[in-house]
């Protein structure tokens, strides 16, 4: 306890008369935090303390990192400190590396997917990354949009500007349509069963001509000649021949041992292939009578060739031949290549194309004919319809929802083509229902419909893929 106490008499005893030195006096008369004694000008609160600074002899701003000192302002010829070097500090006009981007499609615009550090400027770059899509030449800030699904002139919208071009309402709904190869014109009849007109659709402006029907029709077909077309009623199996150059419809005639027509395909002259429950029946359309039935059993569809001499006819699994004249039709060959419900023939008469995806080509030597090629790939469902052009070595092929352009020569998918995407309605969704080719005007004809309407658009065959 003792040296306890000891100890502590000694500590205080120890700071008796001991007096703390005085703080020094910090002076900082700019109050921009750097003391006067390193401030390089304590009167300016905008000038701090010493800076790095680099030797910058050729005068154009870069300096060199092997010349850095420190101070507050070496004088003229000298610049801030920079990580980046001069590439060549004699020459004024050679700064620091510059970040270069490539135009990688060759469109004269640069975007981000390749880049380069360079002293000097690289041919086919550039130093503004302003290309949106550097992997499309066609795609490019300014660039006219077209109708393929990218934003083309970099503005931040798809196929914009009306360049898909728009929907034509019809004005009504159609029941059933074919395309006037000839004259390049549709002809239509309306779902609405209490009408008793057709109407012929110029495939350019939409714009529509009536042709007045002594009955109600439920299917429309034209000549391969291009001037007559028949028609026929589903139920009352009532068939009727149109004279459509003279916008002249003639009387029906009703083949009442026919209980249900399934479709009508116009033939040579006056002749028309009937589709029933049953059978294939050739008819006589300005005579009302029957020239030919019961090929087969289970026809579901007949398909004549351009040149309106060779049609073929499919049931439950097989494809048939048939050489057609004024006279009728004559059984040439069979080929079995399944199911289908729908065909097309290419318009050279050289290929056919099933909704299943078949392609099988067509052979003028019976012996030789239908041979099978390949099927199509079937991006989303059941094809609506066919439609080629060998010119453009394009096959576009309709999907309730979607359109693929495939190469013609051989088919493959070359990928989907972008239509419309309102209708003048303001509707946002169309099905699509049928597609055509027109050769002498060179455009794409669709047809599709949205709630009640029919609707037509026709691009240019060159402004899709």
């Amino acid at each position: 306890m003792r040296s306890l106490w000891r100890l502590a008499v000694w500590s205080v005893v120890g700071c008796v008369g001991t007096v703390p030195a005085a703080p020094s006096t910090v002076v900082d008369a700019d109050g921009d935090g750097f003391a006067a004694d390193v401030d390089c000008d304590d009167g300016d609160p905008a000038v701090r303390g010493p800076s790095v600074w680099l030797k910058d002899d050729d005068g154009d701003g870069v300096g060199v990192t092997s010349s850095a000192v420190s101070g507050c302002e070496p004088g003229p010829g000298w610049v801030s400190f920079s990580l980046i070097d001069d590439c060549d500090d004699t020459d004024p006009a050679v700064g620091a590396e510059q970040l270069y981007y490539a135009d990688v499609d060759g469109d004269g615009f640069s975007g981000r997917e390749a880049a380069a550090l360079s002293c000097v400027a690289l041919e086919g770059f550039s130093l503004i990354a302003d290309d949106c899509n550097d992997l499309v030449a066609t795609t490019f800030p300014g660039a006219p949009e077209l109708c393929d699904g990218v934003d083309n002139d970099c503005a931040s919208g798809i196929d914009d500007g009306g360049a898909c071009g728009a929907w034509i309402p019809l004005g009504f709904e159609a029941r059933d349509v074919d395309f006037d190869r000839v004259n390049e014109r549709l002809l239509a009849v309306s779902s609405d069963t209490s009408g008793s007109s057709a109407y012929l659709i110029d495939v350019l402006d939409g714009s529509t001509t009536e042709i007045s029907l002594p009955v109600p029709v439920d299917y429309v077909s034209v000549a391969p000649n291009g001037r007559t077309a028949v028609a026929a009623s589903q139920h009352d199996s009532r068939v009727l021949w149109m004279d459509l150059d003279a916008r002249k419809a003639y009387p029906a005639w009703r083949f009442s041992e026919y209980d249900r027509i399934e479709d009508v395909v116009a033939s040579a002259g006056e002749m028309a292939i009937l589709l029933d429950n049953d059978d294939i029946v050739v008819v006589n359309v300005v005579k009302g009578t029957v020239e030919q039935q019961g090929f087969f059993q289970d026809a579901h569809t007949v398909v004549i060739d351009p040149t309106g001499t060779v049609m073929y006819a499919n049931d439950a699994s097989r494809m048939h031949r048939f050489d057609v004249s004024v006279l009728g039709i004559d059984w040439v060959a069979t080929g079995d290549i399944g199911w289908s419900q729908d065909m097309w023939m290419s318009n050279g008469g050289g290929q056919l194309y099933s909704r299943s995806g078949y392609v099988m080509q067509a052979s003028s030597d019976p012996l030789l004919d239908m041979t099978y090629r390949t099927t199509l790939p079937l991006p989303k469902g059941i094809y609506m319809g066919f439609a080629g052009s060998e010119a453009h070595d394009r096959l576009f092929a309709a999907e309730r929802g979607a359109l693929f352009a495939f190469s013609f020569t051989w088919p493959t998918l070359l990928g989907e083509i972008p239509f419309p995407p309102r209708t003048p309605s303001g509707d946002d969704y169309v099905d699509l229902d049928r597609v055509f080719v027109a050769d002498a005007t060179d455009r794409l004809v669709v047809l599709g419909h949205s709630h009640s309407e029919s609707l037509l658009w026709s691009p240019e065959l060159s402004s899709v893929p």
